[in-house]
């Protein structure tokens, strides 16, 4: 009976969260994140104007309406600004995009401020999208802070739970990794001419988590992951890591959480 009440309240309180802070159902959730998105873009244009004129670049070649491009810039001004706090050396992205241009700039800014080395390694499971979106319109002068790499997605059970991870990921003991990837479904490249189709998840009848912290935290310690939405992934690695688990964040207004590892 006990075991039973408490099943009951971690469910609600996962419900909870869930709902305020990742769900947009509500008028005041969408207000808010839509003033927040639009403040971004705003200090981004003031006070990294370069990386505000090469983001536009990229968001352009997808033909989103303003109100759903503007959680890019809520994603940039976020992402830049924990960055630069963390100084990471060794930084994974999966799934690249308007965030690898991000974190180059912020690389960037780290060696010319503080003299400290960062590097980013890239992945994605979409390689016309990254060779003619990401890798060609990526600016030169960034080019010495990150590396971009195509692998394809593999699944694996991870006790009972079906996760999707990449097959290739370099051998290095990173600190920080932002987990916006591998994309379960090609929702995300839908009103673009950059499609995705993977045989081995399209018949599925389940969505995968996103896989690869379970792996990666293996050979890396202090490890701070930041995860882009994706509630089934957050639930499941918290659930699967919570003994390595130091503590962790929800961040309502760019619907990020942020994982502190031992």
């Amino acid at each position: 009976m006990f075991y039973i009440i408490i099943l009951k309240i971690q469910f609600y309180y996962l419900e909870f969260i869930s709902r305020y802070y990742y769900s947009s159902r509500f008028f005041y959730q969408i207000y808010i994140r839509q003033s927040y998105q639009k403040n971004c873009k705003r200090i981004l244009f003031e006070k990294h104007n370069k990386l505000y004129n090469d983001l536009v670049i990229i968001i352009s070649e997808f033909n989103f309406e303003e109100k759903d491009s503007l959680t890019f810039w809520g994603d940039s001004l976020f992402l830049l600004n924990f960055y630069l706090n963390k100084k990471p050396k060794y930084t994974l992205e999966l799934g690249s995009g308007s965030s690898s241009l991000t974190l180059a700039y912020g690389a960037m800014l780290i060696k010319k401020k503080y003299r400290i080395n960062s590097y980013i390694y890239s992945i994605d499971e979409n390689e016309k999208y990254l060779k003619e979106v990401v890798i060609q319109k990526f600016p030169d002068y960034l080019n010495e802070f990150i590396n971009f790499s195509y692998s394809k997605t593999i699944l694996n059970e991870y006790d009972g739970n079906l996760g999707i991870s990449f097959k290739a990921i370099p051998n290095v003991k990173f600190d920080f990794a932002y987990v916006d990837g591998p994309q379960f479904k090609p929702n995300v490249y839908n009103n673009s001419k950059y499609s995705y189709e993977e045989k081995t998840i399209s018949n599925l009848s389940k969505k995968p988590f996103n896989a690869d912290i379970i792996d990666i935290l293996k050979k890396s310690k202090n490890l701070v992951v930041v995860i882009d939405q994706r509630i089934s992934t957050v639930w499941t690695i918290i659930k699967l890591t919570k003994n390595k688990i130091k503590s962790k964040k929800y961040y309502f207004a760019p619907k990020k959480t942020v994982i502190f590892y031992k």
